[in-house]
């Protein structure tokens, strides 16, 4: 049985919103409802876990005091008579088990596919585990997205993070590249985003949604505030830049990048020709600005986008922001998050 070549590929279907049936809210289950019977739940991004057979509840997640949040998986495949202490919750043991699907979320309008490049072995998979232990009323970062993506070059494919609201979230892998300074004394780091790039074009997930957000992990994103943001800038193959301070022309600062559709499938038809630009001195946010320009993508410039300390000064306080940067811990992140939200 060694496998000969790669497998013919099927249709690709790329992610889109679900209606729930009309049966849901008259046959599934409320939230810390009994499901056992039911095997799903009423309430957006809950899902039925069995605390032992004949007993489940609708719940975000399993065991969600534990901070190590895949306990929940051994738990089910120990499943019976199962008294380890990493299996109890509220006292009692679990065996998490997931009876049925998971309800999905609603989408917002305009739609978000919101991307992190991470070094795994670095203090952005503190931030990022951090996010995924928050419970369903969590607003903050890429999870709060309609779809996301975790990329990382230094670690495997699939290596687990944590639960989000379409359930376990595991990193993607693409190929890692050399970084040097950039003649901004910057990391010139636009071989990487190439790669990563690459990575998202034939993942084919960014279809699924009016405008592609690349953020950074240390950049404390508020997906709802964005896309007000993004709804003035619909129907136009554009982009936005955030940053005119002591540049030629206004850049997309890569703390946080907002692509259109059209943007980006403009970029992926012609990516030879920004690939052709004098790219080795650069860092990968003033190349792609660059690049979208000469292929005829719009940039539309908003200063107050994000809040970054690199150009005009970050402010958590400031409601006018919809990301600020940089948090480089999960504390201040946090803080950051929560200061915005009041």
């Amino acid at each position: 049985c060694k496998q000969l070549g790669g497998r013919t590929p099927g249709p690709i279907l790329t992610p889109r919103p679900q209606k729930l049936a009309s049966w849901v809210k008259d046959h599934c289950s409320d939230l810390y409802e009994n499901c056992a019977s039911s095997k799903c739940c009423k309430d957006e991004k809950m899902q039925c876990f069995e605390q032992h057979p004949g007993h489940a509840w609708c719940l975000y997640k399993c065991l969600s005091n534990h901070m190590k949040f895949s306990h929940h998986h051994q738990c089910a495949r120990e499943a019976k008579a199962n008294t380890s202490e990493e299996c109890k919750y509220n006292n009692k043991t679990w065996t998490c088990r997931e009876l049925g699907p998971r309800t999905l979320p609603s989408w917002g309008w305009p739609s978000l596919f919101c991307a992190h490049v991470m070094r795994f072995h670095s203090y952005e998979v503190g931030i990022v585990k951090l996010q995924l232990q928050q419970d369903q009323t969590f607003r903050g970062g890429i999870f709060a997205c309609d779809q996301y993506a975790v990329y990382a070059s230094d670690v495997a494919g699939g290596t687990l993070l944590g639960m989000g609201p379409y359930g376990p979230v595991r990193t993607r892998w693409f190929r890692s590249a050399p970084v040097w300074r950039s003649s901004d004394n910057t990391a010139a780091n636009t071989l990487l985003f190439m790669n990563f790039w690459e990575a998202v074009r034939w993942d084919l997930q960014y279809k699924c949604c009016n405008w592609t957000i690349k953020a950074d992990p240390d950049a404390v994103l508020l997906p709802d505030r964005l896309r007000r943001v993004l709804s003035y800038r619909m129907g136009s193959t554009n982009f936005i830049t955030t940053c005119n301070k002591h540049f030629r022309f206004a850049l997309m600062f890569g703390a946080t990048e907002a692509i259109s559709t059209q943007g980006l499938e403009r970029y992926f038809w012609n990516e030879n020709v920004c690939r052709s630009l004098p790219w080795q001195a650069w860092g990968e946010d003033k190349w792609m600005s660059i690049c979208l320009q000469n292929l005829g993508v719009a940039p539309v410039f908003d200063g107050g986008l994000v809040g970054d300390n690199q150009c005009y000064g970050v402010d958590c306080r400031n409601h006018q922001h919809s990301a600020y940067h940089p948090f480089k811990d999960a504390k201040s992140w946090m803080s950051c998050y929560w200061t915005a939200r009041r």
